[in-house]
């Protein structure tokens, strides 16, 4: 037996026999911050693009969802600022798979076309929320060095409803 291996054996026999026994600890900590507190519209839902119509209610269909709204206004008013609203994440992993295409040509790598009436379904959810939802709306940037695909969506979201429509702190990512 090598000498690591002895020191690695003993230390275990008095670990195992000092287990046994109570000990006392006494510890004390610094009530110093160690980073800066969370923002109070950090509560949110994040939805993958493809979902976020029926989420969210579609707006050819039946309109936006009230429980959506009433879910993220339950989770803000449990936050300790007035000035917080809910955060609508529409994207996630789905962002660079999805691509606003109005005229339908699904171009290759991408599994959803983001349509017009989906840009209706997000403003009538915005109407609803008045203010008191954020969105956050991932862009798809599968093209690399090409912006073009996140450039559309952006012009078309802004000529459709406008970013001031989105609500406050609203962000394209």
């Amino acid at each position: 037996m090598n000498c690591c291996t002895a020191l690695i054996c003993g230390l275990s026999y008095v670990a195992s026999v000092n287990a046994l026994q109570r000990v006392n600890v006494s510890l004390s900590l610094n009530p110093v911050a160690i980073s800066e507190p969370i923002a109070p519209n950090f509560v949110g839902l994040s939805i993958e693009v493809p979902s976020a119509p029926s989420m969210i209610g579609r707006h050819s269909e039946e309109g936006p969802r009230q429980v959506l709204l009433n879910l993220l206004e339950n989770w803000v008013s449990s936050t300790p600022s007035a000035k917080a609203v809910g955060t609508l994440r529409i994207g996630g992993n789905s962002a660079d798979e999805s691509v606003f295409n109005p005229n339908g040509n699904q171009p290759d790598g991408n599994d959803y076309n983001i349509t017009h009436d989906d840009l209706e379904s997000y403003e009538a959810f915005a109407d609803l929320a008045n203010g008191r939802v954020s969105f956050v709306l991932g862009l798809n940037f599968q093209r690399g060095s090409n912006a073009s695909w996140a450039a559309d969506e952006v012009t078309a979201v802004k000529s459709s409803f406008g970013w001031d429509r989105l609500g406050p702190n609203s962000a394209v990512e």
